[in-house]
């Protein structure tokens, strides 16, 4: 009786480590994995973005990466902080820093010489 009691624990133990907190996900044709919305949308960024560094990036065949750098969380609401870049010689060069917001899922560059957000309008 006692193993049968111990063996239904693991099973109810390993069930319950299953479920995990689920996140809108689709699986994306080109790489076929599961795409979250964040990578759906620096995914979008990446893809209409005037930035020279990516721009170039693209244009030159690199493959532009990102990061989930931190979490930020301010009095109104929470920044997803991530790098954009590309590996070269065993390195990550971030070319941007992109802000997500969680709740209302804009995206904002950041500038760094004003050191200020500035809200991606597409």
């Amino acid at each position: 009786m006692q193993k049968i009691f111990i063996s239904l624990i693991f099973v109810l133990l390993a069930l319950s480590c299953n479920e995990s907190n689920r996140v809108d996900t689709k699986i994306d044709p080109v790489v076929n994995k599961k795409v979250t919305w964040v990578d759906s949308l620096v995914m979008k960024y990446i893809s209409q973005t005037n930035d020279t560094l990516i721009t170039l990036a693209r244009r030159d065949n690199i493959p532009v990466e990102w990061m989930l750098d931190r979490t930020e969380i301010t009095d109104t609401t929470k920044y997803l902080v991530f790098q954009i870049g590309h590996s070269f010689e065993y390195k990550f060069i971030t070319d941007k820093w992109l802000y997500i917001d969680s709740l209302t899922r804009n995206i904002y560059e950041y500038d760094l010489s004003n050191d200020s957000l500035i809200r991606w309008p597409k």
